[in-house]
């Protein structure tokens, strides 16, 4: 390996999330600032959740639209970062070698055991908990 070609394979890895991340971000933003106009200050405004959400951008053309496109961009950009980060750690910090399939079903299964937990102990809870987690990731 020539330390040139590593150079810049890290340089472009490096720069490859970036997009991804910068554009959920600006849907996110989209989603916020639509959100506070249309649903502060609402009945119910209190008890919103994912599931109830599209209900409040009916009103605007495209809202509901809008709305799946702002969760499959949130969903894409946890799911790179995610997907970046295990990888990072598994082959640089653990230094594990593992084949590409089993490390990516083991960074998943790692990924997502805490929140089966929190599920599994605050079932009531989940809406509230969602909301608090998308809106803090979202920025």
């Amino acid at each position: 390996r020539e330390e040139s070609v590593v150079q810049q394979a890290v340089k472009w890895c490096s720069i490859e999330p970036v997009l991804p991340i910068l554009v959920s971000f600006f849907v996110n933003m989209a989603v916020v600032a639509i959100s506070s106009e249309s649903v502060y200050g609402s009945p119910g405004a209190e008890d919103v959740g994912l599931t109830d959400f599209c209900g409040y951008f009916r009103g605007l053309r495209g809202g509901c639209v809008l709305w799946g496109i702002a969760l499959l961009a949130a969903g894409q950009s946890s799911a790179i970062t995610t997907t970046f980060t295990g990888q990072y750690v598994m082959d640089g910090f653990l230094n594990i070698r593992l084949p590409v399939s089993a490390r990516a079903i083991l960074t998943r299964l790692i990924a997502i055991a805490p929140c089966v937990v929190v599920s599994a102990a605050f079932p009531d809870d989940l809406n509230k908990m969602v909301n608090i987690v998308n809106s803090s990731l979202s920025f």
